[in-house]
């Protein structure tokens, strides 16, 4: 199985579509490509601290998680490596699905010509909502951009059970990329908010 995605920030959503992949029995093996660029408020080295810190350890046994920088990209050259080498094995690529339009036939076709025409590589789009929990990476992001007590535990809530229980510091390491830019857009929002309510 393998699973790219950009994980800014993990969340329950992104842990149900991993662990659903590493339950399947047609995958031994579930290769996670994580993003290490930033992401809005959410920088890239901090995203990371928080998937090796909280999130690895909890993860089960077969599943792998490889930081990249593209991890599409880096998800295809071990593909066409794969490829190239004729390898036996069945590649599954997991995504939501909207992002599983990006490995059409014509794309797979092109770049794994041998593991595609022997039936060895498959897309598998999932609903948010159906088999994963529907949570929107934009949503966290902003409960961190806005934190406040009641944001926090809807924050909280939209993370992973096995690692609810250190919310606070993974909010913590997560609002990092909060600048004083960031900051100063609160502050004159605040203003305008309570101007409009004299």
């Amino acid at each position: 199985g393998l699973i790219p995605g950009s994980f800014k920030p993990y969340h329950k959503g992104h842990d149900d579509l991993i662990r659903l992949a590493a339950d399947e029995n047609e995958n031994d093996f579930v290769r996670v490509y994580n993003s290490t660029a930033d992401r809005g408020i959410v920088k890239g080295k901090d995203a990371i601290e928080v998937i090796n810190r909280f999130v690895i350890p909890t993860l089960p046994q077969n599943v792998e998680m490889i930081s990249s920088r593209a991890p599409v990209a880096d998800m295809f050259k071990d593909l066409e490596t794969a490829d190239a080498e004729r390898s036996k094995n069945i590649y599954t690529i997991y995504s939501d699905i909207e992002d599983i339009k990006k490995y059409n036939e014509k794309t797979l076709r092109k770049y794994l010509p041998y593991l595609f025409e022997k039936g060895q590589i498959k897309v598998k789009g999932i609903k948010r909502g159906l088999r994963t929990t529907n949570i929107s990476g934009t949503e966290m992001r902003n409960i961190i951009q806005d934190r406040n007590d009641q944001n926090f535990q809807k924050f909280k809530e939209m993370l992973p059970s096995d690692v609810q229980q250190n919310a606070e510091e993974i909010l913590r390491i997560l609002s990092r990329g909060i600048t004083k830019e960031s900051l100063l857009r609160r502050y004159i929002k605040t203003i305008l908010e309570n101007k409009n309510l004299v």
